[in-house]
């Protein structure tokens, strides 16, 4: 429950900054990121966004403004033989919420628009998870494997 406030007060500052003058949104690179930034995500973040899904659908939801930043993981570098029927079953039990998950994200130009500016092309419709981090949005992108 603690955590939960945490995220929602840290996610809550991250969008009020939005608002700000002069700020915008991160420039991308051409290609999903290969955990080469500070918080490299891991596959436990990955799970972890999975599962909570429904959580961050309704902090998107509650957004009034665009994210600041935005940043794009491919999956498929965190899944491993090993994980990969742990993640599917995942993404199967959080069908659903993935799918309210990515309404909402299209409601956000610079969401739509950054997933569109990298070298895969990416859509909303291939995001299977996001986590509101600091002043930005990280979204777990996955294609089938």
């Amino acid at each position: 429950m603690r955590m939960t406030r945490l995220n929602i007060a840290i996610a809550t500052l991250a969008l009020g900054l939005a608002a700000a003058p002069g700020v915008q949104a991160q420039d991308t690179t051409r290609k999903a990121s290969e955990g080469e930034v500070a918080l490299a995500p891991t596959y436990a973040t990955l799970l972890t966004a999975v599962n909570g899904a429904k959580g961050t659908t309704e902090q998107v939801m509650l957004a009034t403004t665009t994210p600041v930043k935005v940043r794009i993981v491919d999956a498929k570098l965190l899944v491993t033989a090993e994980n990969k029927t742990e993640f599917e079953a995942a993404l199967n039990t959080n069908k659903e919420a993935i799918v309210d998950l990515r309404a909402a994200l299209q409601k956000h130009d610079i969401v739509v628009k950054t997933l569109g500016d990298t070298e895969t092309k990416y859509a909303v419709g291939d995001v299977v998870a996001a986590q509101i981090v600091n002043d930005e949005v990280v979204l777990f992108v996955h294609r089938h494997m």
